[in-house]
This record gives C-alpha cells, sequence and structure tokens, in this order.
C-alpha cells in the first residue's frame, strides 16, 4: 500500500527523451509576464512524484508558471525526485532534477536543462553552480502519505511518527523492539525475536488469543505480512525508514488496523550507478555470552540505465546471558538469525514501472528468556528448554504508473509463514500420571497469506482530491499441537489438528 511518509524519496531511472518544443510549450499553462528576480523567487506550493523525468518537468511547469527547454541533453535523463511543499521555483527544480542534470534560470518564467557535464564555463557559470548546488530545501513540515495522498503533515488529522534510516543508523537498533522504544505510544511484548505481538495506544491481541486477527496491521512497503501471527523481526537491513500511523485506520486498511499501522519501507534499487556496503558489529553482555553480526548489501543498475537490482544479506547472532540449574546449562536463551533479500525496479514505456522482490528469514532461538524458579536472578529452572523456529518468506510485485491526472498502483504478495515453539509441559505430565520426565507441548503454525490491492488516486494541484480502491486476501492455516516426553525420551501424543481458511475484500473511496 501507498508510504505514511514520503521525504525526499530518491528514485533514477531510464533515459527518456523529451522534445524541448513539447516541454516549452507547458508555459501556456502560466500567467502574463512578470518581473524577473523577483517573481523567480515566488513561493508556491508543489506537489512532484517520482516519476520519468518527461512527466515530472511538464508537471513542474504547470505547478510553478514557467517554461521549460533544453532537453534532451546529454548526460540528462532517468526518473526525478519527489518534491512537495511550499518554496520558490528555482528551489523546486533544484530538488527535483536527478543527478546529472542541472539548470540555468534564462529569466522569471524560462528555465534550460543542461547535462551537468557538458556545462561550460563562463563567467556566468558560478551563477548557475549556486542554483545547481544548493541542496534539496529543508522544509519545516512534513509530507505525509498517511490518508494515501501527499499532504502536508499539518493538514493531516492522522498520529504519525517516522524513523528515518539514518536514525535508525544512530540507534544502532536492527530490529523493530529497539525502534519501538524510541516511538510514542509504540511497544511489544517482550516475548523474544519473533514471538513479539506489536502495541500501539495500548491495544494488542496479545500472544495467546487463538485466532483473533491483530488489532495492529504490519507491512513490508506495500504489503501487510501478517493476520494473526507474531511480529517475524525481519532486521532492519538496508531499510529506508520506519513508518508509524497511531489509531484506528481501518476506513483505509482494513479489519486488521484497530491499534494503527505500522510500515516497513526498503531502500529501492538505484538506476544510476552500482554501489555497495559491508558492516559487522560486535557487542559484550555482562554475565553472558558475546553477540554479533554481519550485513552486506550490492546494487547493481541494469538494461542501460532502464533497470536494477538490489541485494542484501545478513546473519547475526544474540548470545544468552539466563542459566539453567536444572539442566546444568549457561547462556540458554541465545538466537540466531539469518535471511535477505533481493528486489528489482525497471522502467517501462508508458510511465509504467514494475518492482518485484523475494525476502526471507529464519530465526532459531534455544530458549525463552523469561526467569523462573528460586535460584537467583537470570535464572530459569525448567526441566525442558522452550525453543522456538520462525520462517519467514514473501514475494511481492508492484506496478505503477504514474499519469497526467491519475496515478494507478497494483500490489500483490504471497507470504509463507511457518512457526515452531516449544513449550515446557513437565507439569502437565506429573499432574496425569504422576511421573517425574521432562514433557513438552509442542505447537506448529503453517500460515500461507495472499493479499493484492489496487489503487487509484487524483494527483492534480486543485482544491479537490479523490481516491478509490479494491483490496482482496485470503489466508490458509494450518495448526498442529502435541505432547512429547522429553526425558527420557517417549511416545507422543497428538492433541489437535485444524485448518482455517479466510477470504477478504473491500472497496474503498
Amino acid at each position: 500500500m501507498t508510504p505514511l511518509i514520503d521525504t525526499h524519496l530518491r528514485v533514477a531511472g531510464a533515459r527518456l527523451r523529451v522534445a524541448a518544443a513539447l516541454v516549452s510549450a507547458v508555459a501556456l499553462f502560466g500567467a502574463g509576464p512578470a518581473s524577473g528576480a523577483e517573481n523567480s523567487a515566488e513561493a508556491r506550493v508543489f506537489h512532484l512524484p517520482t516519476e520519468p523525468l518527461e512527466g515530472a518537468l511538464i508537471r513542474f511547469a504547470v505547478q510553478a508558471g514557467v517554461s521549460v527547454g533544453g532537453m534532451p541533453t546529454r548526460g540528462c535523463g532517468g526518473w526525478s525526485r519527489a518534491v512537495s511543499g511550499t518554496m520558490s521555483p528555482s528551489q523546486a527544480m533544484s530538488a527535483l532534477l536527478p543527478p546529472g542534470c542541472g539548470f540555468e534560470l534564462i529569466d522569471a518564467r524560462s528555465f534550460r536543462i543542461v547535462g551537468l557535464s557538458a556545462m561550460p564555463t563562463t563567467p556566468g557559470s558560478a551563477r548557475r553552480a549556486e542554483i545547481l548546488s544548493a541542496a534539496a530545501p529543508r522544509l519545516d513540515e512534513l509530507v505525509v502519505t498517511a490518508e494515501k495522498r501527499r499532504e502536508l503533515l499539518s493538514r493531516s488529522a492522522a498520529a504519525v511518527s517516522v524513523m528515518l534510516v539514518d536514525d535508525l543508523d544512530a540507534l544502532g537498533g536492527k530490529s523493530f523492539d529497539a525502534v519501538a522504544a524510541q516511538l510514542v505510544g509504540v511497544a511489544v511484548t517482550n516475548l523474544d525475536s519473533g514471538r513479539n505481538k506489536i502495541f500501539l495506544r495500548g491495544l494488542s491481541d496479545g500472544s495467546f488469543t487463538g485466532k483473533t486477527q491483530s488489532t495492529v496491521g504490519l507491512y513490508l512497503d506495500d504489503v501487510p505480512i501478517t493476520y494473526n501471527a507474531p511480529d517475524p523481526d525481519l532486521r532492519l537491513a538496508d531499510i529506508g525508514r520506519v513508518e508509524v500511523l497511531r489509531g484506528p485506520q481501518g476506513t483505509l486498511y482494513g479489519s486488521g488496523s484497530i491499534g494503527g499501522i505500522v510500515r516497513i519501507v526498503t531502500a529501492k534499487p538505484d538506476f544510476t550507478a552500482p554501489s555497495g556496503s559491508l558492516s559487522a558489529e560486535g557487542m559484550a553482555t555482562q554475565r553472558g555470552a558475546p553477540s554479533s553480526g554481519l550485513e552486506g548489501m550490492f546494487n547493481l543498475p541494469l538494461a542501460d540505465g532502464h533497470a536494477a537490482i538490489r541485494a542484501v544479506l545478513y546473519g547475526d547472532e544474540r548470545g544468552g546471558y539466563i542459566n539453567n540449574p536444572v539442566l546444568g546449562l549457561r547462556d540458554v536463551n541465545d538466537s540466531r538469525r539469518a535471511g535477505g533479500r533481493i528486489s528489482g525496479l525497471a522502467a517501462l514505456p508508458q510511465d509504467w514501472t514494475v518492482e518485484a522482490g523475494i525476502t526471507h528469514q529464519v530465526i532459531e532461538t534455544a530458549d525463552s528468556q523469561y526467569t523462573q524458579g528460586l535460584d537467583g536472578p537470570l535464572t530459569r529452572d525448567a526441566s525442558v528448554r522452550e525453543p522456538h523456529d520462525n520462517d519467514f518468506s514473501e514475494f511481492g510485485v508492484t506496478a505503477s504508473h504514474i499519469g497526467a491526472a491519475v496515478d494507478l498502483k497494483v500490489s500483490s504478495a504471497l507470504i509463507d509463514h511457518i512457526l515452531d515453539t516449544r513449550y515446557d509441559a513437565t507439569g502437565a505430565f506429573r499432574a496425569a500420571d504422576g511421573s517425574l520426565t521432562g514433557g513438552a507441548f509442542d505447537e506448529t503454525k503453517h500460515i500461507r497469506l495472499f493479499v493484492s490491492e489496487g489503487l487509484l488516486s487524483s494527483n492534480g494541484s486543485g482544491p479537490l482530491h479523490w481516491l478509490a480502491g479494491a483490496f482482496i486476501s485470503y489466508a490458509e492455516e494450518r495448526d498442529g499441537a502435541q505432547l512429547v516426553a522429553v526425558r527420557p525420551p517417549g511416545p507422543t501424543r497428538s492433541i489437535y489438528r485444524r485448518q482455517d481458511q479466510l477470504t477478504e475484500g473491500a472497496l474503498y473511496g
């Protein structure tokens, strides 16, 4: 679904050719002549989405009331940057143009696009360099899309929070529980990695509510990834931002959003240049085992700048810090997480883009992280360890088209989620037959979820805005549970097996 926050989203794309006469003709939409520097600095409200440079320049000219010429030009092409807010046309143009593109301000209502590599060195080039070096304006107001359209935060009734990639890096948090501690009204159940449920404004369905749908919607980019399962605790590797929308959102996001929405926005493939990164982390735990992590990312443009792929691989290990004197084990609650993501983005003719990606992650937790018994702090006297495995896979495709007056986005995803959990059931075994053996209650969940949504929205700058959408999802869950004699090994007794199916659909506008 659409992002909750859009802050200077940068997407570069294929080189597109624009006839200078076509772009210059947009001056017909402007007003009459005006004085030079005074009018060039006149503040206007701009709403310019990321799109092929052809459409972006036309949309800019209409909203600024100016003429734009000079295209095509060598070294300048691709996709524009998103711009929203109140600023002068020169500021908007500086923020709009992708790398490799610059502009000359000919007069109050005329801009010429130039390629930076082709700019001559003349006495007037100092002024052009001043304009070109101007960074994207630092807006006092954030631009949000919580209601599935871009608008200034001051005009939105929604309670929105966002944590950008720079904030995540400074925090050092690679899991959502670290993010939750920094955001107002957000908390988790603290049952451990891959087991947590999320609270927003104090609302959550909890961890033991059976088939009740989650009250907080969890999204990866454009699609929801859970129905009533716990947070899969995807590592926040190569992430653009994490967005939180607090409060009931049923009108636009359906029945699983009473508490609000959490959305993880991944970094997008970059058409402009290959890039990569490698990072490692290490931590020491007082009275516990050390922790470590490794993460690598690689981005590669393809098809002469018309497409790109981006891949990230990671693995981390969190050392345990709880001892089990009954079993004679130390640091029993260690966990390991490994996974990766690969995504591709392609620019197609007629202003279409297609993005597809695969995400896979495995979490293996050796034991629960809570303490029990009378053997002192940071100990648990359980007769059976309580491991948990959480395997998550997602394949998603999004097709987008930015039109002259209407934008279209269609997103679909298939999620496969497997959870295996063991609980210490020694007390139940002893109560049943007086046995002193260690017993376990094993539970398995296998969830398959298919979701798809189509959204039409207006993109004009006038006072009337509208949107219309359709959503459908199909969920299938297979559950099983059994009692297992662990110490010493014994027979297994099946407790239940069940299969549930759920289909949902919605039309909204």
